[in-house]
């Protein structure tokens, strides 16, 4: 699948699914940007606050020199109840990591649907990423991560029984992990969501173009 056809779908989906819920789930762990010519896909999973079962898929490919986009899908069941949602971002890197600086640094922003139980939310977090990756013996990478978001909730409750009501709140979450790059493989990373409804994830990242 190239990137047009990626995008094409990603897009679809974003703008013409009408019942899905959601808020931005899913940031590609670690600061730096996928490189032009790279595509990252893969699953994950979660489990959080309030019985929450959650499972995703994502996509990221490169926009520009210095931006990159991602793309999310994703179901979940939380006190027993079902939902779907959806989300996209994007990704600006502010520098790279390198001999003077060991640490790579971006910021971001994105906005997620998300339909379930009742309830319809839209969820847009802007905040900035902070990695640093770490060469082991045999090759393998190590990159502890931490990301600092700003959220814009807006939440619409329409329950056949109540008058229908909205409410717009603020809040603020940290997002950090690890990714663990295999010398010949996939990534792997684990991570840990602290803030509006604290949740623990688990993911992988495959190159189906291959990776630097």
């Amino acid at each position: 699948m190239n990137k047009t056809a990626i995008v094409t779908l990603a897009c679809s989906l974003l703008f013409l699914c009408s019942d899905a819920r959601s808020q931005v789930f899913y940031q590609y762990p670690e600061a730096p940007i996928v490189k032009a010519g790279e595509v990252a896909i893969g699953p994950y999973f979660a489990v959080g606050e309030s019985e929450l079962f959650r499972i995703g898929g994502f996509v990221r490919m490169n926009a520009t020199k210095h931006i990159d986009v991602g793309f999310e899908l994703l179901g979940d069941l939380i006190e027993g109840n079902g939902r779907g949602g959806l989300g996209a971002d994007a990704k600006l890197s502010i520098f790279s990591s390198y001999k003077a600086i060991p640490f790579d640094l971006s910021v971001t922003g994105g906005i997620g649907y998300v339909t379930g139980n009742d309830t319809k939310i839209i969820q847009a977090p802007v905040g900035a990423i902070i990695s640093s990756p770490f060469k082991l013996e045999r090759g393998n990478i190590l990159v502890p991560y931490l990301g600092v978001y700003l959220l814009i909730v807006n939440t619409e409750f329409d329950h056949p029984s109540l008058p229908d009501d909205s409410d717009t709140d603020f809040d603020a979450e940290l997002r950090g992990g690890l990714r663990y790059t295999l010398s010949a493989g996939p990534d792997i990373f684990v991570a840990g969501h602290v803030g509006r409804g604290e949740k623990v994830l688990v993911g992988v990242s495959f190159w189906p173009r291959g990776r630097d």
